[in-house]
């Protein structure tokens, strides 16, 4: 999350490192490709995170001009399997999704990488049982499954 989405958040503390792929569904035509460049990329449309600040719903640095934004990883892997586009998802989200062969991972170099994933805590939170559970719960679920 770029630093002016954490406006009125006051902690911050890293989860883990969660392994993401690039992916589309096993119909679209990026997975039928033997090797996906760059330029095939930007040719597709692109379905990115998006997070709401003051002046509205801002993407989360799209590759291409041609996208679709949504502000949860569920709704964009619902997409990508629908065949909407192609995106950047967590393993742990979509890993039923690719033994159901619903997804395939795009063969292009840059396809599998890595992602620090936070929680993010509001004064009046901050400390406290329930969301210091949540948080403990979370990320061992996420070295867990990462």
């Amino acid at each position: 999350m770029t630093t002016t989405g954490r406006t009125g958040y006051q902690w911050f503390r890293e989860l883990a490192d969660v392994r993401m792929l690039t992916v589309a569904g096993t119909d679209h035509p990026l997975a039928t490709l033997p090797r996906v460049t760059q330029d095939d990329l930007v040719g597709h449309t692109e379905i990115v995170m998006a997070y709401l600040d003051r002046d509205g719903l801002v993407p989360e640095s799209p590759e291409t001009d041609n996208y679709l934004a949504f502000t949860q990883y569920k709704l964009i892997r619902d997409a990508v399997i629908e065949g909407a586009g192609w995106a950047d998802l967590p393993f742990p989200l979509i890993r039923h999704a690719l033994r159901q062969e619903q997804l395939r991972t795009i063969p292009h170099p840059d396809a599998n990488w890595w992602k620090t994933f936070c929680v993010l805590e509001s004064e009046q939170a901050h400390g406290g049982p329930v969301v210091t559970w949540l948080a403990n719960q979370l990320e061992a679920y996420l070295t867990r499954v990462s």
